[in-house]
């Protein structure tokens, strides 16, 4: 039997999500265990099917419905970076004991600074250590926002999209991807058919979801991930630009073309981005390998002299 789960949706305000009018957030949904996880059998447009009331964006009631969303999607504070207070992606520990964001720290001891910006007390050295737990940790919470985001996007793509020829009505006009995006929800995770969240809603060419594709956008959603079957978000905007046309909806023409060159701008952001990303790991390889290179040598002079103080004669092999 399938479980049923009273669903109170409850959490903080986010500035890219303006629209919070509508039903009560409070509902009650059906979720089979096989729409557990993105992965197994079955298709993922049919999991939301079978979840429509769980993972649907009715606009909020209230502020206090909004803000009770955000609060339950919300990070705990130890994934936060308090430099950036943004959710960790590259998690070290300085020593001052506190765990930052690898490149707020860095940048901030480019500018000069020597005391913590946590406690403000002098740190001694600059020296850095992965935290590979709060990593973990930080990784697993952006990723099962990122599912939700996903899903939420599919809800939308199946209501108003070209494949039901159905219209979803009123809906949060993106507040709850603004919120779960604000949160740290990973917006590159790819559904069965290899959509991302922004992808499925571009598919729709429907003007209805581009206030949720400008919230993806802001929070820099990727847009270079094509789908299965090679589709782009450009190419998505593009088509939906033509089908416009050839229903003679100048407005939708207009809106669409806009946002086809808003994606080409973000492609070559992304692209930048992505170099830039490679250029640092290339970095933080070789230092590391200096690092290390720098240990095996104390090593070997420790061991040296402890080998001379015992009266060994000669460094071991």
């Amino acid at each position: 039997h399938s479980l049923f789960i009273a669903a109170t949706m409850t959490t903080s305000p986010s500035p890219s999500s303006p629209h919070r009018t509508g039903i009560p957030a409070a509902t009650v949904a059906m979720i089979p265990p096989h729409s557990a996880s993105l992965g197994g059998g079955g298709g993922l447009s049919v999991a939301v099917a079978d979840n429509d009331d769980y993972y649907a964006c009715p606009p909020f009631a209230t502020d206090d419905d909004y803000e009770a969303y955000s609060s339950r999607v919300s990070p705990r504070r130890e994934l936060v970076c308090p430099i950036t207070q943004e959710v960790l992606r590259d998690p070290v520990v300085a020593e001052d004991g506190h765990t930052y964001e690898r490149t707020a720290i860095l940048r901030w001891f480019r500018t000069g600074r020597t005391r913590s910006p946590t406690t403000n007390a002098l740190m001694a050295g600059r020296t850095l250590v992965p935290n590979l737990a709060v990593q973990g940790m930080a990784t697993a919470h952006r990723e099962k926002l990122g599912k939700e985001l996903l899903r939420r996007c599919e809800w939308l793509q199946i209501k108003i999209g070209v494949k039901t020829g159905r219209h979803a009505g009123s809906h949060d006009g993106g507040a709850r991807a603004g919120a779960l995006l604000d949160a740290g929800a990973d917006p590159s995770l790819r559904g069965r058919d290899g959509d991302t969240a922004l992808l499925c809603l571009l598919r729709t060419a429907d003007a209805a979801t581009l206030p949720t594709v400008r919230t993806l956008l802001l929070h820099e959603a990727p847009v270079l991930t094509p789908g299965n079957d090679g589709m782009t978000c450009l190419r998505a905007t593009e088509t939906a630009a033509e089908e416009a046309s050839k229903r003679g909806d100048a407005d939708g023409f207009i809106l669409w073309s806009k946002m086809a060159e808003e994606v080409r701008r973000r492609e070559a952001s992304e692209k930048e981005r992505l170099e830039e990303r490679e250029r640092a790991r290339s970095r933080a390889n070789e230092e590391h390998r200096r690092r290390q290179r720098s240990l095996a040598a104390d090593e070997r002079r420790a061991r040296a002299a402890n080998v001379a103080d015992l009266g060994g004669g000669g460094v071991p092999g």
